[in-house]
């Protein structure tokens, strides 16, 4: 007897949050091409980029032991840090602009692949065409990676000035390529390989001239 199958589609279990940084990143260098049927735009890079600046700029608040959160008045009442409730404002005034709708995309929308025949939970944003549509979903990955404590992660290429999520502090360029420009074009990096040259050729001359007046005294 045949097997009954449920046709109901089952939801897909979501984008890691490895993809999701990189969809982050290509959406904060405008590199998420297309518009939607209508002509309304996919995403708008400008207000993510100023979600990510404000939620560094309250991390590194947050992070600066300097800074007294609260302390408590002698008729009891607590008082916050003005410094800090100022940082959280900012960040707040941004988010209250994704106001959303709960709706359900399919998947090929995303990814532009036919074979790609699932379904996913997704907010859109409301308030007409003249909004792009999926930039709260790119807001949401934004407090995702602020919660994870990585917000810092997302910085400037050194080089070519394209944004990137660093797997380490150190970090600072896209790619090896935008690397080897850098070092190739910064006048730091020229003074530091001239003055090891410099200093290359010094020795070298003096293990010569040793060499040749040890020669000369045998």
């Amino acid at each position: 007897m045949a097997n009954n199958k449920s046709r109901v589609q089952k939801p897909s279990t979501g984008l890691s949050f490895e993809n999701k940084t990189a969809m982050l990143v290509r959406a904060l260098n405008s590199d998420l091409g297309g518009k939607m049927k209508g002509n309304r735009k996919i995403v708008d890079a400008r207000e993510l980029l100023i979600l990510v600046k404000r939620f560094q700029e309250l991390e590194k608040t947050m992070g600066d032991s300097s800074i007294v959160l609260f302390w408590r008045e002698a008729d009891g009442e607590i008082e916050y840090s003005d410094e800090v409730l100022v940082k959280f404002r900012a960040v707040n005034r941004l988010l209250r602009r994704f106001t959303a709708t709960p709706s359900v995309m399919p998947d090929f929308m995303g990814d532009l692949d036919p074979a790609s025949r699932g379904w996913h939970f997704s907010w859109g944003r409301t308030g007409g065409r003249e909004q792009p549509f999926i930039e709260v979903g790119f807001a949401l990955n934004i407090v995702e990676i602020a919660s994870a404590g990585k917000i810092s992660s997302l910085k400037q290429c050194a080089s070519c000035r394209k944004w990137l999520f660093a797997r380490f502090p150190h970090q600072r360029f896209c790619s090896d390529n935008c690397k080897e420009a850098f070092h190739r074009s910064n006048e730091a990096d020229k003074k530091r390989r001239r003055d090891w040259a410099r200093e290359n050729y010094r020795v070298r001359k003096a293990l010569d001239l040793g060499k040749s007046t040890s020669r000369e005294g045998k």
